[in-house]
């Protein structure tokens, strides 16, 4: 990549980042749904984290962007598990 692409992603990486946490919040405090602010937050979160990628190539920065796919995986799993649950015990 070249130079002043690196310096554009890189701020740009950290405006996304800020900008999953103001979001997701906004969603739930919108929604009062965990499910779409978590999904909201991660799927932001992880697109700072490839604008990242593209400025750091490096082994650690495609560590992180995977580990956020996991943990993304995981934590939607778990939500629509616990919602599914909590479903069933109301009815």
């Amino acid at each position: 990549m070249t130079s002043t692409a690196s310096t554009v992603a890189a701020p740009l990486a950290q405006a996304v980042g800020m900008a999953a946490v103001v979001l997701g919040v906004a969603v739930f405090l919108a929604t009062r749904h965990v499910r779409s602010a978590l999904g909201v937050l991660l799927d932001l979160l992880l697109a700072a984290g490839l604008l990242r990628l593209g400025t750091d190539q490096s082994w650690s920065a495609i560590a992180s962007a995977a580990a956020l796919v996991v943990v993304r995986k995981l934590a939607m799993s778990g939500v629509t598990t616990a919602s599914r649950s909590r479903e069933g015990a109301t009815t």
